[in-house]
Formats: structure tokens, sequence, C-alpha cells
């Protein structure tokens, strides 16, 4: 004949073995609640951080070009203005001159940004025989070498060139003198 213990338990021993067998689920619940953590971290930084890193290259390339072309649009403006108040034709090429040598003086000068763009150069034609005639259509034709410059190391690529078109009319009641 066979002996069987059998032990008898109370309720309240029973409690207190299954909260210690669930602090024990929960535990182990946690920690792999941490592992995972860790995991989404490492996900982020060996997967996103990579396709990023490119995208962010890439909008800051598009807003430089961007903010360059809009520049030399407003400085296209500026010189023709310039230009079609002059009172003979070097006078107006020594004023388009002087305005592109203070927009690169403002340009060197200003803190936030070290420019390392190339030197303007532009083409001035008049719809007449002499430019500065009374309402001759004057259009300048400014270029610049963009600066692909993104990552802050001086990059200027002399084949990529930012263009800005200006036209406007000399006035029409401007002394003959």
């Amino acid at each position: 004949m066979t002996k069987c213990k059998i032990r008898h338990t109370s309720k309240s021993e029973r409690d207190d073995d299954s909260s210690a067998n669930s602090r024990k689920i929960n535990e182990g619940s946690a920690d792999s609640e941490r592992d995972d953590e860790g995991s989404a971290v490492v996900e982020f930084v060996l997967i996103a951080a990579p396709l990023f890193i490119p995208a962010l290259i890439f909008f800051l390339a598009l807003h430089n070009a961007a903010r360059t072309e809009m520049d030399l649009s407003n400085v296209a403006r500026q010189s023709l203005r310039a230009f079609v108040t002059a009172e003979n034709l070097s006078e107006g090429h020594e004023r388009v001159k002087f305005v592109l040598d203070q927009f690169v003086a403002l340009e060197a000068s200003d803190d936030s940004s070290e420019s390392t763009n190339g030197r303007f150069t532009y083409n001035i034609s008049c719809g007449a025989e002499k430019c500065l005639t009374p309402g001759t259509l004057v259009k300048i034709e400014l270029f610049r070498a963009l600066n692909d410059d993104v990552l802050g190391i001086g990059v200027v690529n002399r084949h990529r060139k930012a263009v800005a078109v200006a036209q406007g009319y000399v006035d029409k009641w401007r002394s003959q003198g």
C-alpha cells in the first residue's frame, strides 16, 4: 500500500502563493517592456536615422538654392533700377557693379552665413539702339554660381548657376541732357 501525503492549505496560504506568483509574472512583463523600449531606440537609430539624414541634407540644399535665387532676383531688380536711372552707359555699369559689390559686402558681414558664392556676372540688353533713351525697355540677366554648402564645408559648384532676369523701362520723362 502506498501512502500519500495530503497537505491541506488554508485559504490565506493559497492567496499568499498566488500573489507571489502574480508578482513574479508582473516583474517579468516589466522587464520585457523595458527590453521593448530599448529595442525601439535601436530600431530608430539603425533604420530611421539613415533615411532622415539624406532627406535633411536634400531639403537644406533645396532651401539654400531657393534663398540664393530669391536674393539674386532682388539684386537684379535693384541693379536694373540703378542702371536705368544713370546719365550714361558707363555710369550705369558702374552703378550696377556698385550694387553687386554692396550686396557681396552685406552678405560677408552677415554673421548667420559664411557665404562663399561666386562673383556675379550680368548681361544687359536694350530694345533700342541707345540703351538709356526714354521709353526703352532694358533687360538685365544676372548669374551667380550656386553655393552647395549644406554642411558648412564651403563647397561652391561652378557648374550650377542661379539666374535672375529683371526688365524695366527707362523713365519717359527723364531729361535728355
